[in-house]
């Protein structure tokens, strides 16, 4: 069987073929290269806007360094550090200001020690080991009002015990309590007498 195809017609699918390859080479080949140079464009576009913004930072930057330094100097916020003319004067001022602010609080202090002080990176660690009972609501006032003091105070080493011994005859007063231990530090700075 010999099939025979007009002029026309071999000439009608011999372009249909030519459009059908471009468009497969378009496909295939431009259509993914157009878009790797269209995305490309767009990084080059925000990484120019990105480097806009730092330059102006840089520019900016001794201007809001200066203005960083006025605000330090003028803040008006209190001194963090602890003062004292000795190591045992800021413990027993330490051990007072405790003090107040257990009683302020249904709770009792059980014992206060005066922790051995030590030196970090040019200021003195100075603290106290705290036991006292109090009831939840309590503790945590306490505890909010340590940290939010002048000069600034931490907490360290929580342990909590509910099994605290009731020794009062109101069973009702102590069935909240427990029993709480904790460390409160301040830093002092040291002096160049201090340091040595």
């Amino acid at each position: 069987m010999n099939l025979t195809v007009s002029p026309f017609l071999s000439r009608l699918l011999a372009l249909g073929l030519l459009i059908l390859v471009v468009v497969l080479a378009w496909i295939i080949l431009v259509n993914p290269i157009r878009a790797d140079f269209e995305a490309q464009e767009t990084r080059i576009e925000r990484g120019s806007q990105l480097l806009q913004r730092y330059e102006k930072a840089l520019a900016d930057e001794p201007v809001l360094r200066t203005e960083i330094e006025q605000l330090r100097k003028n803040d008006g916020s209190p001194d963090p550090f602890l003062k004292g003319a000795s190591t045992q004067i800021i413990a027993a001022n330490l051990q007072n200001q405790i003090q107040r602010l257990v009683a302020g609080e249904p709770g009792d202090i059980r014992s206060i020690q005066v922790l051995p002080e030590s030196q970090e990176d040019g200021f003195e660690k100075i603290g106290l080991r705290v036991t006292l009972t109090a009831g939840i609501p309590s503790m945590q006032k306490i505890f909010y009002d340590i940290e939010s003091s002048v000069p600034s105070l931490f907490i360290d080493n929580l342990d909590v015990r509910t099994n605290v011994r009731r020794r009062r005859r109101n069973a009702e007063s102590s069935v909240n309590r427990v029993q709480i231990r904790f460390d409160v530090f301040g830093y002092r700075k040291l002096t160049g007498s201090d340091a040595g």
